[in-house]
């Protein structure tokens, strides 16, 4: 395993640079910080047992892979156990800082920031996972079609399909709102 110390260099400027915005992406899926956090610390532990098959390429995609779908799972269970009431998000007060790495207009800070209020992860509890996924991955996160598809494991067409979908159920939501 010559390769081991190169790999976890690799994966430590990783951990570094892209934490923050792992940590925001699967709050806005989970929408609990504590749940976040843990996804974001099992990706990372996948990462050191079950590295990618090339770990010179970068490694923000699988890992944005990996947290999807950790999240995705996540979501499913809490959507079996049922839930007595209404759901609430649980806050996070670092979101801000760490959600737009690298955002350069105002208007792009507060999008991302937005998309992680309270009403918003409210009306995302009315979608199923994977829309939910598609429309953070693209409407939160400025992911592709074809970027948020290999995020959640499938075809570019569906990626669209169940972003348009997500969207679809958010204007209902609302309608039925006000």
């Amino acid at each position: 395993m010559e390769g081991a110390p190169h790999r976890e260099a690799g994966l430590e400027a990783a951990f570094r640079a892209d934490r923050g915005r792992l940590v925001a992406l699967c709050y806005r899926l989970t929408g609990t910080a504590a749940d976040a956090e843990e996804i974001v610390q099992e990706a990372f532990a996948r990462a050191l047992e079950r590295p990618p098959a090339d770990t010179e390429r970068p490694w923000r995609p699988w890992l944005v892979r990996v947290a999807v779908h950790l999240c995705l799972d996540a979501l499913r269970r809490r959507r079996r156990r049922g839930y007595a009431g209404p759901w609430l998000p649980g806050l996070v007060a670092t979101v801000d800082g760490e959600a737009a790495p690298g955002s350069e207009t105002p208007e792009q800070r507060y999008g991302l920031r937005e998309s992680a209020s309270v009403a918003f992860l409210l009306a995302l509890e009315a979608l199923r996972p994977a829309p939910r996924a598609a429309l953070i991955l693209c409407d939160a996160f400025g992911y592709s079609a074809r970027e948020a598809a290999e995020a959640i494991g499938t075809s570019e067409g569906n990626a669209r399909v169940l972003l348009h979908r997500a969207r679809r159920a958010l204007a209902a939501y609302d309608r039925a709102r006000f």
